[in-house]
């Protein structure tokens, strides 16, 4: 699966992020992940990253553990956006899961 996040839309280094933000629309990766997937704005917004219970077929291959080190790389304080893209795409691949970051 191919998913594209775009920069301008991309909520980031914050602790604690949601999938999607209603107040900007402003989404994590897992947020783009998601909706890359098929799910509905409606059923990710101002939910935390690490909360959705079902998951997509698509979705089945990207382990906990990778989900995991995509949130704590996503919401990073301290990280560079450089250093947790790089994270984000290496996680990611580990789900068969091709990420593409765009201005």
């Amino acid at each position: 699966m191919q998913v594209t996040i775009d920069r301008q839309r991309w909520a980031r280094g914050r602790e604690g992020g949601l999938l999607l933000r209603s107040c900007d629309g402003k989404m994590c990766a897992l947020g783009f992940i998601y909706r890359a997937a098929g799910i509905e704005k409606k059923e990710i917004e101002d939910m935390p990253g690490l909360d959705r219970e079902v998951e997509p077929e698509e979705l089945q291959p990207l382990r906990m553990n990778s989900r995991i080190d995509i949130a704590d790389a996503n919401d990073s304080i301290e990280d560079s956006d450089e250093f947790r893209e790089s994270i984000i795409k290496d996680a990611a691949s580990r789900g068969g899961i091709c990420i593409t970051f765009i201005n």
